[in-house]
């Protein structure tokens, strides 16, 4: 009760460090975990195609072709998209694979047939035709076969549309592919390239590097990071000072130890696990009050999640602080101010 008492300010912070360290690490955790998973359902393996050509030569090939290429290095199934001249939309190729936004059953059933599907927000961009619904781009109909609820996605838009391409339209432009290898791909495009030399290609994984990641962590996470950074100028402040003033509270327990013969090493190790004991208490409730604060969505346009990884940090992180300034603040007492002396070595 004695340690209750004399703590109650330091209780009171460290319940604050550690509800808000709690929140933050789970969000730039979660975040960079996101960061994992790329959009509109394609796999770690997929593969951006960047495709060039001059604009006089752009006639010469079609996506067609391309695709006809892609298909004669052999019988993998594969998935491609193909960006639209607008940022939320996509073309789509399916070779015997289902698309991955949709619930359709694909089965080749669509193959011939000019066919949208629209994430539910867009419902208000369709024309009815009899009892069949259709969105019109680039003054063509694609029949509305399926609709979706698109994910949020921290590296960027996830796209609103998807129809069907048309194998027509010129080779040039941005490719995702999904279930093939960046060899059948280069071997494809080498194939169409001996035919026009003027194409010419970039193939690079679409999974992004790390350091694209923690990028897309940054910039997703400005408002969590900035918390962050304030709430460890915060502690950097106040910390060695709150726990000096914790120690002197305690200077009549102090001095009775060194009558009874302790040593500066010994009154060091006790207040450290008295020091511990209440900031793991202070933790614990700090940590439950960050788990109401995201059940209760206080702050769902920044913290969405609370993550055990990101507790776990929080809790690193508040021990190591908690250990170093208690150790500092007590040898700054120790020689500043005589409140903890040295017994014998």
């Amino acid at each position: 009760m004695t340690l209750l008492k004399k703590s109650l300010y330091i209780i009171a912070y460290y319940i604050v460090v550690a509800t808000f360290s709690c929140l933050a690490f789970s969000s730039l955790i979660d975040s960079y975990e996101q960061t994992a998973t790329l959009p509109d359902g394609l796999s770690p393996d997929s593969l951006r195609i960047t495709i060039y050509l001059e604009e006089a030569d752009k006639e010469l090939l079609t996506t067609d072709q391309f695709i006809e290429q892609l298909m004669s290095q052999g019988d993998q199934p594969f998935l491609l998209y193909k960006d639209v001249d607008m940022a939320y939309g996509k073309f789509f190729y399916l070779q015997q694979r289902d698309l991955p936004v949709s619930k359709v059953d694909w089965m080749q059933a669509y193959e011939d047939q000019p066919v949208a599907v629209l994430d539910h927000a867009m419902k208000h961009n369709t024309i009815e035709k009899g009892e069949k619904k259709y969105f019109r781009y680039n003054n063509q109909d694609y029949e509305v076969i399926d609709l979706f609820t698109p994910k949020n996605h921290v590296m960027e838009l996830e796209r609103s549309f998807f129809i069907s391409l048309d194998p027509t339209t010129n080779i040039a432009g941005v490719y995702n592919i999904d279930g093939l290898s960046p060899n059948t791909v280069n071997q494809a495009l080498m194939s169409l390239q001996e035919e026009v030399p003027a194409l010419l290609f970039e193939i690079n994984p679409l999974q992004p590097t790390m350091k694209e990641r923690i990028d897309y962590v940054l910039e997703d996470q400005f408002i969590v990071i900035i918390i962050l950074i304030v709430t460890i100028s915060f502690i950097g402040m106040s910390t060695i000072g709150i726990t000096s003033a914790w120690i002197d509270s305690r200077r009549d327990e102090i001095f009775a130890r060194y009558l009874v013969g302790a040593r500066f090493k010994d009154i060091q190790w006790w207040l450290l696990r008295e020091y511990l004991i209440v900031l793991t208490g202070s933790f614990t409730i700090g940590a439950i009050c960050a788990l109401l604060l995201v059940s209760v969505n206080a702050f769902d346009k920044v913290v969405t999640v609370f993550d055990g990884r990101g507790l776990m940090t929080s809790l690193a992180f508040c021990l190591t602080i908690g250990t170093s300034t208690l150790i500092i603040a007590s040898w700054f007492s120790q020689i500043k101010k005589g409140i903890i002396r040295k017994g014998a070595s």
